[in-house]
């Protein structure tokens, strides 16, 4: 079963890399005005197979630990004697390590189209770029919460108006919106420190009150056509806002503002890091988040900006250089240094060498 997951897998990932260059040769020929070349490029693509997700191994160690899961209250209830996941040895999965887009991988990936890893992070500067383009969107208040508080996507998209607390600055989360294929589902957050209370900006707040007044003549324009769902965001129509969606505005915002490639979910990633880069508590982080603890804050939803290893190296040298001699020793003094201990040293040999032969001359034994 895992053996055919993971050959699914393999082909996914060649394929969708067979497709980008593809993609890739396409948008080359439409630059260059070579339209013939571009059709066909297009004509390819439409015979291949579209992108997939490919299924690594941590998603199939955490399929295998369900299926355990299953199979041991199955056990239990004497359905099945044997639990055969638990006998399944598989590679540990590693999660991907959060890189961040510096300027040095932003210059190759113009280059070469390269991404250094799955889970990639802007910098301070990126996201308010990203903000800047995303100021003209009509949920221009969504991608806000997404940055600022770390929101998941179906979080965000599952907020409703009784959620938002307009003296208090605050949004509760108290449900989300997931996918099941492409249909929607409205759950509770996936565990009881989902759950949680953030704290929003006057900004945020200001927009929000622009969309509401905005969904008011949405409303008053549909007439019985609308649907009262209670929603933050919604359709025209009153319901709430498909999550893929908003990804897929998040992707065209991207290349409109001109910026190196993340996912929706990587602001996520950001927050969290933004939070650290201005000093808040990892505890804090954490509870923005939503994580029960600080372990997984810690090892997967942060990125440590250059600035702050700079302000770690800085303490290091500072420390360093409180707890130097009062007189440090400067080049110069240390070559001075050598030169006369090397004199002294000469000196020495040469008076060692005189006694030596004065002995011998008394003694008689140097002459033949």
């Amino acid at each position: 079963m895992f053996t055919g997951i993971e050959v699914r897998s393999q082909t996914a990932a060649a394929d969708n890399a067979a497709r980008r260059e593809v993609e890739a040769a396409a948008k080359a020929a439409w630059h260059r005005g070579d339209r013939t070349a571009w059709r066909q490029a297009r004509e390819q693509l439409a015979a291949m197979p579209g992108y997939r997700r490919p299924c690594g191994a941590s998603t199939r160690q955490r399929i295998r630990a369900t299926l355990r899961s299953a199979l041991t209250a199955a056990r239990r209830e004497q359905l099945v004697t044997v639990n055969v996941a638990a006998l399944v040895e598989m590679p540990p999965g590693e999660s991907a390590k959060a890189r961040v887009w510096t300027e040095g991988r932003v210059a190759r990936w113009r280059a070469t189209g390269e991404v250094p890893s799955s889970v990639m992070v802007w910098t301070p500067e990126q996201t308010a770029k990203f903000l800047d383009r995303a100021a003209r969107h009509e949920f221009y208040a969504l991608f806000l919460l997404l940055a600022f508080t770390g929101m998941r996507r179906g979080e965000a998209v599952g907020l409703c108006w009784t959620d938002i607390d307009v003296e208090a600055k605050s949004a509760q989360i108290v449900r989300q919106v997931v996918l099941i294929g492409w249909a929607t589902q409205v759950k509770a957050p996936k565990t009881d420190a989902g759950s949680r209370t953030v704290m929003v900006t006057d900004e945020i707040v200001q927009e929000l009150d622009v969309l509401r007044r905005r969904q008011q003549t949405a409303r008053a324009a549909a007439g019985e056509a609308w649907t009262d769902t209670g929603f933050v965001f919604t359709r025209a129509d009153g319901t709430h806002l498909h999550p893929a969606w908003a990804s897929a505005w998040f992707k065209q915002l991207t290349r409109e503002a001109c910026l190196p490639p993340i996912r929706l979910h990587d602001l996520r990633h950001g927050a969290a890091s933004l939070m650290l880069a201005a000093g808040v508590d990892i505890k804090v982080v954490a509870d923005v988040l939503g994580h029960s603890g600080t372990g997984i804050t810690r090892d997967i939803y942060t990125s440590v900006f250059a600035p702050l290893k700079w302000q770690a190296i800085d303490a290091v040298a500072a420390l360093l250089a409180a707890n130097k001699p009062t007189a440090p020793t400067t080049p110069a003094r240390r070559q001075a240094g050598r030169s006369t201990a090397s004199t002294n040293r000469a000196g020495a040999h040469r008076r060692s060498r005189s006694t030596t032969a004065g002995k011998e001359d008394r003694t008689g034994l140097s002459k033949v």
